[in-house]
């Protein structure tokens, strides 16, 4: 969630140079006021859907398409989007909030067992996996960290 606003933000300060470098000829104030609204708008769009991902954690069967109709957009719509904005897919996107709600279950000193179950993993050894690959350490160890 921390990655996907903090590529948001990023995004925006880059529209906002490109906007004052194309627009020289508008007043700054009004381009400058421009691009904060749209960030804005791409902030809460990023912030819904970490929402809907945070509300159906636990539901393994929650995917991409019901994500889409959380946030009443098209798949494609909400792919072209999201990727735009975080420069990840839908499918990514769930994992990755899903992972960092994991590792902040470890952290409480929950086993990976549980922790797996509570974010949506069925299978324990594909959320190892995952996990190792994310952070770098198994979830057994990181719990300890």
């Amino acid at each position: 969630m921390r990655q996907a606003i903090a590529q948001v933000e990023a995004g925006g300060k880059r529209d906002d140079n490109e906007s004052n470098e194309n627009n020289e000829s508008i007043d700054n104030k009004n381009v400058t006021t421009a691009s904060e609204t749209m960030a804005e708008g791409d902030r809460q769009f990023i912030m819904q859907a970490t929402r809907f991902v945070l509300e159906h954690l636990d539901e393994p069967d929650f995917n991409i398409n019901l994500l889409c109709h959380e946030m009443a957009m098209s798949r494609t719509l909400f792919y072209s989007r999201l990727k735009s904005l975080t420069g990840k897919g839908p499918q990514e996107f769930i994992r990755i909030i899903r992972l960092q709600k994991a590792a902040e279950l470890l952290k409480e000193g929950k086993s990976v067992t549980d922790v797996a179950a509570e974010t949506g993993f069925v299978n324990t050894k594909y959320f190892s996996s995952l996990f190792k690959k994310q952070f770098g350490m198994q979830p057994s160890k990181y719990s300890g960290k």
